[in-house]
């Protein structure tokens, strides 16, 4: 088992795409004047990888790894992700709204610290119900960031 975790952990293709939309997405809220950042878990090199993989990074002013602040026990929902990144724009949670697409992560870590929270139904957790606290749901993130951009 230690040894697939390694292969997995060294895997580096040279680019991942982002789903369709995404990175027009990104630019209009970036052109909105909207500050962005990542909260993710996972191990902080594989995860880094990634979001130079996407070619997202310039995009974003802060990215937040759990697993670097304290490992697993501090993996979304805990508090102690999400307060960083605020942290890391210099914002309150009231200037803040998370857009995932983990409903038990990504929106009940967002409304435990009382950051509005967006649901998108891409990837593997499409299937999963919205959690108490839910925002908005949207099909995907470009239609999350239209719905945003209009409020």
């Amino acid at each position: 088992m230690a040894r697939l975790v390694a292969v997995f952990r060294a895997h580096r293709p040279g680019r991942l795409e982002p789903y369709p939309g995404v990175r027009e997405a990104l630019a209009r809220l970036r052109m909105a004047g909207v500050r962005l950042a990542v909260v993710t878990d996972g191990d902080v090199d594989v995860q880094a990888w990634k979001v130079r993989a996407l070619g997202l990074s310039a995009f974003f002013e802060c990215v937040v790894v759990s697993d670097a602040l304290g490992g697993r026990a501090v993996r979304k929902p805990h508090a102690a992700p999400f307060l960083a990144a605020l942290e890391g724009l210099g914002v309150g949670p009231g200037r803040c709204v998370v857009i995932g697409d983990r409903p038990e992560k990504d929106v009940t870590g967002a409304v435990g610290v009382d950051i509005r929270a967006i649901r998108v139904k891409t990837g593997e957790y499409q299937r999963a119900a919205d959690v108490a606290g839910t925002w908005h749901t949207a099909a995907d993130f470009p239609a999350a960031v239209d719905w945003l951009l209009q409020k």
